[in-house]
């Protein structure tokens, strides 16, 4: 739909309602971008957790054997120490993956926010652009133009029932 004046008000709506658009693309890539990376963090939660389950059974077979060789105990205690660092180390890490998860979700949803007020406010200013625009002279001419037209056509049918009621009427069942 074309203005129907340069500048003004409808100028300076379509620029408003474009500057939102972009806006909107902008947030709707950001929030797929952190869903992304939100993804990445519960993959690799993934892995660590079967990573310490592999060492926690690789420990007790290598336990087991050492026990049969005498030299267990120091063995047991560097396989011991390795778990529990690298217990401390998931620890660690499920920690920062949780508070980037709490930080994710907190961006996520004030994006959702930021997008839905951006969506109001573009249906706003289109629905104002449409009443503007309706109360153009241009568009209550064509209104009225119609309007006179439409009664034209009623009067025109109506003589055409008195002089020929067939003809009407099957014109009308065609449409129908």
């Amino acid at each position: 739909m074309a203005p129907l004046n340069d500048g003004g008000p409808t100028q300076l709506l379509n620029l408003q309602i474009q500057k939102l658009e972009q806006e909107n693309q902008s947030l709707r890539q950001r929030m797929k971008t952190i869903e992304s990376q939100a993804t990445e963090i519960l993959e690799s939660k993934l892995e660590l957790k079967a990573e310490v389950e592999t060492l926690k059974t690789h420990k007790t077979s290598e336990v087991e054997s050492e026990t049969k060789n005498g030299e267990a105990t120091k063995e047991f205690e560097k396989l011991n120490e390795a778990v529990d660092a690298a217990k401390q180390e998931l620890f660690n890490e499920k920690q920062v993956s949780e508070k980037s998860q709490k930080e994710l979700e907190t961006d996520l949803v004030s994006t959702k926010h930021r997008f839905l007020e951006v969506q109001h406010q573009l249906n706003m200013a289109e629905k104002e652009l449409e009443k503007k625009f309706s109360e153009t002279g241009a568009y209550k001419n064509l209104k009225k133009m119609l309007g006179s037209k439409n009664a034209t056509i009623k009067e025109m049918r109506a003589k055409l029932d008195v002089y020929e009621p067939s003809t009407v009427n099957d014109d009308e069942r065609e449409e129908e």
